[in-house]
């Protein structure tokens, strides 16, 4: 059975009781990472779930409670140890602040005794890459969540301020997950629910319940995983969660998430 568990469901702002975003993924004994939020190295050390045995990583965006765990991940990784390549999928313009990050913290590759193998998402044609001996899908789109900071930091980069939403097409078993990561608004999920979506793992920081519950209503999704909250919506989640049984059609499930909790599909 394939399960995630969700390591993380915080939003931005540090919170008492959530930590960051991350969420293990597990299927056909394979685990993948989706995102790094911190502290994920914790979270996966008191799961049990060796570092060695990450098959790959994949950063929707650059943002710190999205990526901060990456480096206790490598150095975790590192004391263990492990020694074959940790596969790093995310935004190209990510790379070389890593790597500089990595390297200032004392962790470079010829330390740590395995190789962190960058795949830039923009390389891939379709910006979608094929894995697990061809089982697997993984594809992105772009989101407008960092068109804001564009906007006031930098407003000509052009290959910076980049945030994708992750798909997971089982291409053995016709079973689709997609990972909102961090969204602008609902509608950036337009391109990827195109078709039948099994899970949705949807943020809810960055705009109110009712406006994505509108949006959810006539799309193909049969369940609903909400994540990422803010503090104020966190603090509703049970009447949430009544207000999207209500907006939603009956044969779509709807959950809110809680640090550590795992959900099969």
């Amino acid at each position: 059975m394939d399960a995630l568990t969700f390591l993380g469901t915080g939003g931005g702002i540090p919170m008492t009781d959530r930590v960051h975003s991350s969420i293990l993924l597990e299927s056909g004994g394979r685990r993948w990472l989706l995102d790094a939020g911190e502290p994920c190295s914790q979270r996966l050390k008191a799961m049990g779930v060796p570092f060695a045995s990450l098959d790959a990583i994949f950063i929707s965006h650059g943002h710190s409670d999205h990526l901060s765990g990456l480096p206790m991940i490598i150095q975790g990784a590192w004391l263990e140890p492990r020694r074959r390549p940790l596969p790093l999928y995310l935004p190209a313009e990510l790379i070389n602040p890593i790597r500089t990050w990595l390297e200032a913290v004392y962790l470079p590759e010829k330390l740590v005794g395995f190789a962190v193998e960058y795949h830039p998402w923009e390389s891939f044609p379709g910006r979608a890459v094929t894995i697990d001996e061809g089982q697997l899908r993984v594809s992105v789109n772009s989101s407008t969540h960092l068109d804001g900071q564009r906007e006031k930091i930098d407003p000509s980069a052009a290959d910076r301020f980049l945030a994708y939403s992750i798909v997971y097409d089982w291409l053995h078993a016709g079973k689709r997950l997609i990972y909102s990561a961090d969204l602008g608004r609902p509608e950036d999920l337009v391109p990827v629910l195109d078709r039948p979506c099994d899970l949705l793992i949807c943020e809810l920081a960055h705009f109110e319940p009712e406006e994505l519950f509108v949006f959810l209503a006539d799309k193909p999704v049969r369940r609903v995983c909400l994540t990422h909250f803010t503090a104020e919506f966190a603090a509703r989640l049970e009447e949430i969660c009544e207000l999207g049984r209500e907006m939603l059609p009956k044969t779509m499930g709807i959950m809110a998430m809680a640090d550590g909790e795992r959900v099969e599909f």
